[in-house]
């Protein structure tokens, strides 16, 4: 298992690394990024090449840790979300596309805008794309994902209603929390996805209860538009979202993956 990552030191650009030891360990404090010669995927993604420089992870800011070209979500993908939305069972996703200025990483505010009324958090499986595909099958589809990380489909509820394309309702300014790692060599399939917002546990799920998965989404998307190295797909959220306020704290939790945390406030 790799985990990727973007990240920008006081004096420099933004370059991407490997963090090591690759597995989980307690705290930061002895983790070093081993940075990439380019970015992760001008190379095969399972066989890194890396420079012979590093550098202290708690020594960086970890930025999210793609750019992709574009940010597809798909909506109302597990059932018990679809029933409190009141929503029926979609027969194929359904799919919107999310701004990029809605880009934000682990540890950045997400910050409401005046016109905000109703704000939800949406904690999502992120896929991101590994190399360009189009009209791809289930079967071939899982070949073309470069890893997965963990997304917050910050969503306006009042708007969303009102609005059937969701291109405001989910497109504001820092509405899309990515992060914190691009991790290569784990499944989509059985992970437990829970969100604390101020300590408490507030959404608890897991993507084996998704309606459509992975390779069907990724076939599906690919059928209509071509999906670029780096691009993510956010695949949708379980039941017990709820509304956000300034000053909360906002924590999501996906097996193997990691964790972002965001704080929210409001726009000036």
């Amino acid at each position: 298992m790799f985990r990727y990552v973007r990240f920008q030191t006081e004096e420099g650009l933004p370059q991407y690394g490997i963090i090591k030891p690759f597995h989980f360990s307690v705290g930061t404090g002895e983790e070093q990024i081993m940075v990439l010669d380019g970015t992760p995927f001008d190379h095969d993604l399972g066989n890194p090449e890396t420079t012979e420089e590093t550098v202290a992870r708690d020594q960086v800011k970890l930025l999210t840790p793609v750019l992709p070209s574009k940010i597809i979500g798909i909506a109302y993908n597990y059932r018990d979300k679809a029933a409190e939305q009141g929503k029926p069972i979609p027969e194929v996703p359904f799919t919107f596309v999310k701004a990029l200025n809605a880009l934000r990483a682990s540890g950045e505010s997400i910050r409401l805008n005046r016109h905000c009324t109703e704000v939800h958090f949406e904690a999502e499986l992120a896929v991101v794309v590994g190399k360009s595909c189009r009209n791809v099958t289930e079967a071939q589809a899982l070949d073309y994902v470069g890893g997965y990380t963990i997304g917050n489909d910050i969503t306006d509820r009042v708007i969303q209603k009102k609005e059937p394309t969701f291109a405001r309702a989910k497109g504001m300014d820092t509405f899309c929390p990515l992060g914190p790692f691009l991790v290569r060599g784990v499944s989509w399939e059985k992970k437990n996805i829970r969100t604390w917002v101020n300590g408490q546990l507030r959404q608890s799920g897991n993507t084996s209860d998704m309606i459509h998965g992975v390779p069907k989404i990724i076939s599906f998307v690919s059928e209509f538009m071509t999906l670029n190295p780096g691009d993510v797909i956010l695949t949708g959220s379980p039941a017990g979202t709820s509304a956000l306020k300034a000053g909360d704290r906002i924590k999501i939790e996906i097996d193997e993956l990691g964790s972002i945390e965001n704080v929210v406030e409001y726009d000036v």
